[in-house]
């Protein structure tokens, strides 16, 4: 879709996975391969950690969590 693209090409998608059992991991890989602005990162230190990582990875001038 051209508006997902062009979505897309305007923002950064960071995920941080907190070793989920659910499939997430593999579809956040999936998503990871296709766009040029989604970023994996792995955290197994908890919920608080994984944000920290996330915020220390962003590089626009907003961040949503």
């Amino acid at each position: 879709m051209i508006f997902e693209q062009d979505v897309l090409n305007k923002i950064e998608i960071i995920i941080v996975e907190n070793t989920s059992s659910d499939g997430t991991a593999e579809r956040c890989k999936e998503l990871v391969e296709k766009n040029r602005n989604v970023y994996l990162y792995h955290s197994e230190k908890g919920v608080s950690n994984a944000r920290n990582k996330g915020v220390e990875n962003a590089k626009g001038k907003w961040i949503f969590l």
